[in-house]
């Protein structure tokens, strides 16, 4: 995990589905999306988190998971 407090790449297109949407505040939304952008992969499997820092400069996929205390998608 990069883990910095700065973007470390273009956000591009957000998208997010109704479900996600009606079920998770605003607030924990951007709070996931600022990290995630921040290199910071939340709750991924190590394998996951290793492979994002390793394809991070090469723009491909990156995968980040998030939990919030109301709702586990």
């Amino acid at each position: 995990m990069i883990s910095r407090h700065t973007p470390q790449f273009p956000a591009g297109q957000i998208l997010i589905t109704t479900s996600a949407q009606q079920q998770l505040r605003e607030s924990d939304v951007r709070q996931s999306l600022r990290r995630h952008l921040a290199g910071d992969w939340g709750d991924c499997e190590p394998e996951d988190a290793a492979e994002n820092d390793e394809t991070l400069l090469q723009g491909e996929r990156l995968l980040s998971v998030d939990h919030t205390a109301a709702v586990t998608l």
